[in-house]
């Protein structure tokens, strides 16, 4: 056995895994009404009790990202964590397939500092921003696939192996002399497993929580060492395809799962048939899921769920007929919905949207606070329709004047984006009178000479794609400022939202149509 010093990590198990799954919480716990999380206090200590740990400080459960503080405490923990560790991946970067993308930038390595073990779901999918700019490594599994799990839930004296070589294969246990000791809701522990039971089986506890409790040698893990009498990780023990959500358990299991009212479904080895010659005894951390690959840990189900699957623009257009009519076709084609905001009495405009199939929203907020163009006030009216109306988070904001080409949808849902970042696209300035001719003609748009890439290259209110429940606009009250008298430099305020590193350029280009020099419109029609 191993001093948890020499392990490569511990955990700070902040929503406890245990074995019954609770449909108030979507996770495993030992109560259904009082589910074990992690309180402030404890998880403050723990982290202070790790500052000179040499090794990998993981965040798990159950599902951690479920717990009610978990905002709080990454925070925190990542202040305690930073030093000496930097992000290598380009936290902004789109994702087009989850496990690849944690294949190539979340793997274990020596000298990452901050890990998380997940199984996704809407927590992570809430503190998506966080998890993406604070972990650099991330252990997932949403159990989908149908690998194998190895059982655990054995004990070594119903399989008949004799006490000496029982201490013999605890001692070379790879989940304790390899991986990691933990921190529950009830104190330290030299392995998380260890951790789990006692939490499950209302045991003494763990270690007070204190600096350089993980210094402890083996000679000094005393009771805590009954645990692994209840343990099949060191043991040759079948394995369960995982997706089943079905445990395999030993007769004794069996009977205390039962007496603590565990609804897990569960398979009871029949110890008369038990064949040990058929089973080795697993020795490294990485194949605990026997017979499955990395690249089965998330389905693109996963992908999917995590992903922009509905692109909805939103964009204002007050007087611009002509303009409207020639791009609006495009942009209905390439979007799930587009919604344009206009004043009651632009008549027209609410026409050109009635026939080509765009949502219109009426606003009398023109002249809001003695503005001449509040643009903004314009755009938050048409934000809000969007969040109310089609329950999406993610809105695309563009202008009036510009051509989505064929093929823009392709290009942009699919992927999952960091809510901590503003995407941003270029554009190329067409001549009005040659737009027809330029789209007619299919010219590859990609090749087309861009004129000015300081101001086409830009996240300017032509193309604006964010998250409303981005970091950077909470406490703001509005979306877009509504302190601006004109159409004039709203836009830029918006993105200084973003610090430039939170600024992607996501590669796309669109089409604008050139009708007058900087600045046309900006305190009146648009």
């Amino acid at each position: 056995m191993r001093s948890p010093a020499n392990m490569q990590i511990i955990q700070l198990d902040i929503t406890n895994a245990c074995f019954n799954k609770c449909s108030n919480c979507s996770r495993f716990c030992g109560n259904h009404n009082q589910p074990f999380f992690m309180d402030w206090n404890t998880f403050r200590r723990a982290c202070e009790s790790l500052y000179d740990y040499p090794g990998m400080i993981g965040i798990m459960g159950g599902e951690p990202t479920l717990h009610p503080e978990f905002d709080r405490f990454v925070k925190f923990y990542e202040n305690c964590f930073r030093r000496g560790t930097k992000m290598t991946e380009n936290v902004s970067e789109p994702v087009t397939d989850i496990c690849q993308h944690r294949n190539a930038n979340w793997e274990f390595a020596k000298g990452k500092k901050r890990g998380l073990w997940t199984s996704f779901g809407p927590g992570y999918e809430k503190h998506y921003e966080l998890i993406r700019n604070v972990f650099e490594y991330q252990c997932v599994n949403d159990h989908k696939h149908p690998g194998l799990h190895q059982a655990i839930q054995v004990t070594y004296k119903e399989l008949g192996i004799p006490d000496d070589e029982f201490i013999r294969l605890r001692d070379s246990c790879w989940l304790q002399n390899k991986w990691s000791a933990s921190i529950t809701p009830k104190g330290a522990f030299f392995c998380e497993v260890a951790g789990a039971l006692d939490m499950l089986f209302g045991g003494p506890g763990g270690w007070p929580v204190e600096r350089g409790w993980w210094r402890r040698k083996p000679e000094d893990f005393g009771d805590q060492l009954k645990w692994c009498e209840m343990c099949g990780f060191c043991l040759p023990v079948p394995s369960g395809v995982s997706n089943l959500e079905t445990d395999i358990v030993s007769p004794e299991w069996d009977k205390k799962l039962e007496a603590i009212g565990s609804t897990k479904k569960r398979v009871v080895i029949d110890l008369a048939k038990y064949d040990r010659s058929k089973y080795s005894v697993n020795s490294s951390p990485e194949p605990y899921l026997i017979g499955s690959s990395k690249d089965a840990r998330a389905s693109q189900d996963t992908t999917q769920c995590l992903a922009l699957n509905k692109l909805v623009m939103v964009m204002v257009n007050i007087g611009q007929y002509d303009q409207l009519e020639r791009t609006l076709p495009y942009s209905v084609k390439e979007a799930d919905h587009v919604i344009v905001v206009t004043e009651p009495t632009d008549i027209k405009t609410q026409e050109i949207c009635q026939r080509l199939g765009a949502t219109v929203v009426l606003s009398d907020r023109k002249e809001f606070g003695g503005a001449v163009f509040n643009k903004g006030a314009l755009l938050n009216d048409g934000i809000s329709l969007a969040v109310k109306e089609y329950k999406i988070k993610w809105i695309l904001l563009t202008d009036s004047d510009i051509i989505f080409p064929e093929g823009f949808r392709k290009q942009v849902v699919g992927k999952i984006y960091n809510p901590g970042t503003l995407y941003f696209a270029e554009r190329i300035c067409v001549p009005s009178e040659k737009v027809n001719q330029f789209m007619s003609a299919a010219i590859n748009i990609r090749r087309w000479p861009q004129d000015d890439v300081h101001s086409n290259r830009k996240a300017w209110g032509y193309f604006q794609l964010f998250n409303v429940g981005a970091s950077a606009l909470k406490g703001r009250g509005t979306v877009y400022s509504e302190e601006y008298l004109s159409a004039g430099y709203v836009d830029k305020e918006f993105l200084n939202l973003w610090p430039n590193d939170r600024r992607y350029f996501t590669g796309i280009r669109v089409v604008h149509i050139d009708h007058g020099g900087r600045g046309q419109n900006w305190h009146g029609e648009v």
